[in-house]
């Protein structure tokens, strides 16, 4: 029986997204319904950098470390794969986001909104906060590295970026654009100077 509610439910899911396709196509300006998807999608998925980057330098430690059987079980099969195609192309990941960063922060991509290179702003900008620390924690010596402090902070800013993340991820699905303390005043700054 919970085999066939799992089956029924993204039965639901995929008619659910079915059903929302052909609402946009078939409203009066369909372009305008997937002008907005397509702005939605690119600033949601340009967060997968940040995640990345983040279960790159500390995934193991978190999510091995964890009682949780199903949630080590996870770890391995999804997103160690992740993180070991992300170390494969270190340098390619690295080049895309200054460029994305640079064509954002200057506006030479037209075809995107306000809205779509505020977010990815936003996400490389967590994203290099990431690849400062992440570096950091990796060259501590192993008597602090492995110490209950460390372990602290390790698992609270892991935490917190996660929740960044999928706080910011929920506002851009809704059309609203995420307040995060400072990521926010400095996506705000490199897009007035871009104007100006």
């Amino acid at each position: 029986q919970r085999q066939m509610c799992i089956r029924d439910s993204s039965i639901v899911s995929q008619e659910r997204i079915t059903d929302e396709l052909n609402k946009i196509i078939l409203s009066p300006f369909p372009s305008i319904g997937f002008k907005i998807l397509f702005e939605r999608s690119i600033s949601i998925l340009i967060f997968i950098f940040p995640f990345t980057n983040m279960c790159y330098f500390f995934g193991n430690k978190v999510f091995l470390s964890v009682g949780n059987k199903a949630l080590k079980v996870f770890f391995v099969q999804n997103i160690i794969p992740l993180t070991k195609f992300y170390e494969q192309n270190l340098y390619f990941s690295f080049a895309v986001m200054i460029a994305l960063f640079i064509c954002c922060a200057r506006g030479n991509l037209k075809f995107l909104s306000t809205f779509s290179r505020y977010n990815i702003i936003c996400a490389i900008l967590l994203d290099i906060i990431c690849n400062m620390v992440g570096p950091i924690y990796l060259y501590l010596p192993t008597g602090i590295k492995e110490g209950t402090l460390a372990i602290i902070c390790i698992n609270s800013m892991f935490l917190g970026v996660m929740l960044a993340i999928f706080y910011s991820i929920l506002l851009i699905s809704f059309g609203r654009l995420p307040a995060i303390p400072v990521l926010t005043q400095a996506a705000k700054l490199q897009m007035q100077r871009a104007q100006s």
